[in-house]
């Protein structure tokens, strides 16, 4: 609201002279509306991108001072009223307004300086140095990653190879000692058997042997004097085989005449011209020899 005393002129409190009415002043020419300003946002341009394909690199915008929305229009037409009665102060107080809307409509229109061509270039080079370095490093993984699995299936080929060929060698030694040790005793064991059976078959072979030879000659004793002609018939040799023999003749012993002779192994029949001989000794003697 516009104070009832700018309508009123100013004058002396004691001078005891009554209001009078004062003439209005000529109207003033309305003064235009003041024109609204938006805030300006700058825009990148592509004009100094060396790369139009290339990402833009953003930069910072600093933010301008918005100014207040104008009262609407009764509210300004009653103000330039008032202004028109006002006094001389507020005519005063016009230009210095005016002044402050042209300082703010300066700083509003002023644009921040986006980055120049050098630091778009130098930002766009970082960029793809950055990204080809990830690049290298992931190739380089891969490679490294496939490196280290061969190693290990090489070093694993290796590995095998080596412990067959010394398995081969140690199977081939172990066979050499085996066979060493198993001809040594079979050795053994022949050895072994051979004094065995010659301790224990010798009697009985020569106890078979000499049943054996006692019978013989005592066939052939039977054979000699079987046409009862009288025939002298002379038999020596070891006394245990003269007593088997006599024993093995029964009564035809009666015709046979029975030299002991100890020296002698085997028994020797004579009558007339023919001559009987047991042939022992060497029979024993290949005896000992199989046996041995």
């Amino acid at each position: 609201m516009i104070p009832l005393a700018q309508y009123l002129p100013e004058f002396e409190e004691q001078d005891g002279t009554p209001f009078a009415g004062r003439r209005s002043a000529a109207p003033r020419p309305r003064r235009q509306r003041q024109p609204d300003f938006e805030q300006l946002m700058m825009v990148a341009s592509h004009a100094f991108d060396p790369d139009p394909a290339s990402a833009v690199v953003p930069f910072p915008l600093m933010a301008l001072p918005e100014m207040d929305a104008p009262e609407d229009a009764s509210e300004i037409s009653e103000a330039e009223a008032g202004t028109a009665r006002s006094g001389s102060s507020d005519i005063d107080a016009e230009p210095a307004a005016d002044t402050e809307a042209g300082e703010m409509l300066e700083g509003s229109a002023e644009i921040v300086a986006g980055p120049s061509h050098e630091e778009l270039l130098a930002a766009a080079r970082e960029e793809a140095r950055v990204q080809a370095r990830a690049e290298a490093e992931a190739e380089h993984q891969l490679a490294l990653a496939e490196a280290v699995r061969m190693e290990r299936e090489r070093a694993e080929a290796d590995s095998a190879a080596a412990l067959a060929t010394a398995r081969a060698e140690w199977a081939a030694a172990e066979g050499e000692r085996l066979a060493g040790l198993f001809d040594e005793r079979l050795d053994r064991i022949e050895s072994v058997v051979r004094s065995s059976l010659s301790s224990v078959l010798r009697p009985i072979a020569l106890a078979a042997r000499r049943r054996q030879t006692v019978m013989e000659l005592a066939g052939a004793v039977r054979t000699l004097t079987l046409d009862g002609a009288a025939l002298t018939v002379r038999a020596s040799g070891p006394a245990d085989l003269l007593d088997a023999l006599a024993a093995q003749l029964g009564s035809g012993s009666a015709m046979v005449a029975f030299t002991p002779d100890e020296d002698r192994v085997d028994v020797r029949i004579e009558c007339d011209q023919t001559v009987i001989e047991t042939r022992l000794a060497g029979w024993r003697t290949a005896l000992e020899e199989a046996l041995a």
